[in-house]
């Protein structure tokens, strides 16, 4: 008997696209992680992609990892970090983050995998670009840029780095600001 697979997205904030529209069937808002999903949400045109979770393990291997997403559209101040209202998996001890805070807290010492999506919403200019990054680590800069239709620039940076205790990751807009923020994603797993 074939094992029972569900899809999770690696970059579910991309698969919304604008309004849903581009991702053919049962995509419109791809929000959270653990949820069957159709074919169509992998598709290129919204730039992500999916994994294959094996569905009799996915309570089990998160170990410490926080991913919190943005609700609303909302403005920029360059300088200022995203908020992020909700916590869409929250496990395990070594990263702490409140919903509603910009704040990730680091209370282990480590390797941390560091992901962040960051779209630009609809209130953006066309020929538009916005600039983020964490805060004090330069090399996690990325640029969403919005091309022919408004709101379809993503920033993202996905890496290692690594963190001491007490120490903490906020995504913050750098240049740009003057665009609004559409959805923003950030993810900190433990990774050693």
């Amino acid at each position: 008997m074939e094992t029972m697979t569900m899809k999770h997205y690696k970059g579910d904030t991309d698969c919304r696209c604008v309004g849903g529209a581009q991702t053919g069937g049962g995509c419109g808002y791809p929000m959270f992680m653990l949820v069957p999903v159709q074919q169509a949400c992998c598709q290129q045109s919204c730039g992500c992609g999916c994994d294959d979770y094996d569905d009799h393990h996915h309570h089990h291997h998160h170990g410490d990892y926080v991913r919190a997403i943005t609700e609303g559209e909302r403005p920029m101040t360059c300088g200022e970090a995203v908020r992020f209202d909700t916590n869409v998996l929250n496990s395990g001890t070594a990263i702490t983050h409140t919903a509603g805070s910009d704040t990730f807290t680091v209370n282990q010492p480590g390797y941390y995998e560091v992901t962040y999506y960051a779209h630009l919403g609809v209130g953006s200019a066309i020929g538009g670009s916005a600039t983020f990054g964490i805060e004090g680590h330069p090399e996690t800069i990325a640029t969403a840029n919005t091309g022919t239709q408004y709101g379809d620039g993503t920033a993202y940076w996905s890496g290692t780095l690594y963190l001491t205790a007490g120490q903490t990751i906020r995504l913050v807009p750098i240049e740009g600001c003057n665009n609004t923020l559409g959805l923003a994603e950030l993810s900190v797993k433990k990774v050693g």
